[in-house]
């Protein structure tokens, strides 16, 4: 199976014109912050989460924030016997100032203000946004 890393799914929607109107704290849309302070989660509340993006299945990205700044494809599982597309390690994230950063392995660095509203995420640049996501918590399929 291919790698799908969040970051490659999130500037392709941005380039394909994919752009949502849910990058404004508005109707309900909250812009998450370092400190989790104006009534907006924290970036941090991503820790130990899999941020699950697209719709099952396939889904287009389902990365693990393991603490620590680890970034984890779920793939199709832990390595076992028969699995031909095992979890692994394709790079790091962190909170850089309000918005969140990720640097692959394979190359490219990308960062995006995330945007939470009741359960549902938006990962934008600017007042686009390149993707919904939705969160699981721990190291698990989406």
């Amino acid at each position: 199976m291919k790698t799908f890393a969040l970051a490659t799914t999130l500037v392709f929607a941005l380039v394909s014109g994919q752009a949502m109107a849910i990058c404004t704290a508005t109707g309900g849309w909250n812009k998450m912050n370092a400190a989790g302070s104006g009534g907006s989660l924290a970036l941090n509340t991503l820790t130990g989460k899999t941020v699950c993006v697209g719709a099952a299945p396939p889904w287009q990205a389902q990365e693990y924030h393991q603490t620590g700044g680890a970034l984890i494809d779920y793939k199709r599982g832990p390595a076992t016997p028969g699995n031909v597309d095992p979890t692994e390690q394709v790079g790091a994230w962190s909170i850089v100032g309000d918005q969140i950063n990720y640097s692959y392995t394979s190359g490219g660095n990308y960062t995006f203000d995330v945007y939470e509203n009741s359960g549902a995420y938006s990962f934008c640049t600017g007042a686009a946004s390149a993707a919904e996501a939705a969160l699981r918590t721990g190291q698990v399929p989406c």
